[in-house]
C-alpha cells in the first residue's frame, strides 16, 4: 500500500495545523507514517498531537511527501482546509485542528475566564495587550474575581535542542491570580472547562479552535493583520480582537 510520510516542523500551533492529515489520507486508502525527521519543539507537543493521533502507524526514515515537505500556498478558504487541498485532500469539510483526546471537565472553572497570555508566534507589547484584555472583559461585563491566568509549572524556555526553540516564550503579567498548570493534557482541560478563554496568537488559540466551539477571544496586533487577512491559522468559532 502506498505510503504518505508526514513532516512537521515548528511549535504547537504548526503540529495541529497538519492534524487532520493522517485522518484524511487513510480514507483516502494510504498508509500514514510520522518522519522520523520530525522537530517539535518539545516532546509534549508531540504527544498531544501525534501520540494520539490512531491514524499513524509509526516512523519513517524515508523521505517525506505530505505535510512541511510540500510548500503550503494560502487562499482565502479556511485554514485547515487550505492546508488539506495542497496536500491533495479535497471536501472534507475539516475546519478546525483535531485532538484526538476525550478532555475532562474542571467544575471549578465552569464559570471561569482564563487568560493565557504565553506566546513565541509574535511579538507583544504588554501595554497594548493589557488594554484589550481591559476593554474586552469590560465588555463582556466578567467579575474579576472570576478571572484566572494560566500559570504553566514548568518553565516553557528549558527547551532545547532544535531550530524550533530558537525564541523565547514571552509571557505578559497581568494582576490576576494564577492557576497553575502542570502538562499539556491539564491544559487542554482548562481551555475545554472555562467559561471564556483569552489568549494570544499561538499556539493556544489552534489548541482552543479544536477544543471550543466559541467563546475564544485571540488578541492580535498589527503586525498579524497579514497573517489574519489570509486565513492563516485563522478559525471561525474565534474572535479576534486588533
Amino acid at each position: 500500500m502506498e505510503k504518505k510520510i508526514i513532516l512537521c516542523q515548528g511549535g504547537l500551533g504548526d503540529h495541529l495545523s497538519l492534524s487532520t492529515l493522517p485522518e484524511e489520507f487513510t480514507k483516502l486508502g494510504f498508509e500514514v507514517y510520522l518522519s522520523s525527521r520530525n522537530v517539535h519543539r518539545n516532546i509534549e507537543i508531540y504527544n498531544l498531537v501525534w501520540a494520539l493521533n490512531p491514524y499513524i502507524l509509526g516512523f519513517s526514515d524515508e523521505p517525506a511527501n505530505s505535510g512541511h515537505a510540500i510548500g503550503i500556498e494560502y487562499t482565502n478558504k479556511p485554514f485547515i482546509e487550505c492546508v488539506e487541498n495542497n496536500q491533495g485532500i479535497f471536501n472534507t469539510g475539516n475546519k478546525y485542528p483535531k485532538i484526538y483526546r476525550e478532555h475532562n471537565l474542571i467544575e471549578v472553572l465552569k464559570d471561569k475566564t482564563i487568560l493565557n497570555l504565553e506566546s513565541i508566534s509574535a511579538n507583544y507589547d504588554s501595554v497594548d495587550v493589557i488594554k484589550k484584555i481591559d476593554e474586552l472583559i469590560e465588555s463582556l461585563s466578567v467579575d474579576k474575581k472570576d478571572i484566572l491566568k494560566i500559570k504553566t509549572v514548568q518553565d516553557p524556555n528549558i527547551f532545547g535542542g532544535n531550530f524550533a526553540n530558537n525564541k523565547q516564550v514571552s509571557i505578559i503579567d497581568v494582576d490576576y491570580e494564577d492557576y497553575n498548570v502542570n502538562n499539556i493534557n491539564e491544559y487542554c482541560d482548562v481551555i475545554h472547562s472555562c467559561k471564556n478563554y483569552i489568549t494570544l496568537h499561538s499556539g493556544g488559540a489552534s489548541v482552543a479552535a479544536a477544543i471550543r466551539k466559541e467563546n475564544t477571544f485571540v488578541i492580535m496586533n498589527e503586525a498579524l493583520r497579514e497573517p489574519f487577512d489570509i486565513n492563516c491559522f485563522i478559525f471561525d468559532n474565534q474572535i479576534y480582537i486588533f
